[in-house]
């Protein structure tokens, strides 16, 4: 048997990662949020013990399905989305883009630079699971911008076309 701090120190270790697990990943004994939530102060215990404080009111107990936020992904048991901020932004970019008008939009340096704002965030999006959400952003853009640009792959890139589509 080891001492009641070396006891005590292990079971609140278990608790915090417990909390992090998924239930069918869980060692026995398992601590419970509600549990964990009426004690109080078990996480604060945890992170005292390396000396370091954290401020009561960031943390948040939450069910494991919601995922992490955590440099700009949200990491979710199986998968890697991206964050709301990313899909905001994204959405903001091709607004504006749909809101130039059409003598601006057949200004080759305009083009260009909308080519290279929608790539950015494509190349941004590949990496994550994220195919149905380029798809949906691509598809927001406006149709007089696809008779001058046209999409490769599975919406990894958007390039320019050789010559113009012509209007029917």
């Amino acid at each position: 048997m080891g001492s009641a701090r070396s006891d005590a120190k292990a079971a609140m270790n278990m608790a915090f990662f417990n909390l992090l697990l998924p239930p069918r990943f869980t060692r026995s004994p398992r601590i419970d949020v509600p549990d964990l939530r009426v004690t109080g102060g078990v996480c604060q215990g945890f992170w005292t013990n390396y000396g370091l404080q954290v401020h009561p009111g960031k943390i948040r107990l939450e069910h494991h399905s919601k995922g992490v936020a955590f440099l700009g992904a949200q990491i979710k048991p199986g998968r890697i989305t991206a964050g709301s901020r990313v899909k905001g932004n994204f959405f903001d970019a091709i607004t504006g883009h749909n809101a130039l008008t059409s003598t601006a939009i057949a200004d080759r340096n305009i083009r260009a630079g909308v080519i290279a704002s929608i790539n950015s965030y494509l190349g941004f999006l590949v990496h994550y699971s994220t195919v149905r959400l380029r798809r949906s952003m691509l598809a927001q853009v406006a149709p007089v911008w696809w008779a001058y640009l046209r999409v490769e792959g599975k919406a990894h890139k958007v390039v320019e076309r050789a010559r113009p589509a012509r209007s029917t």
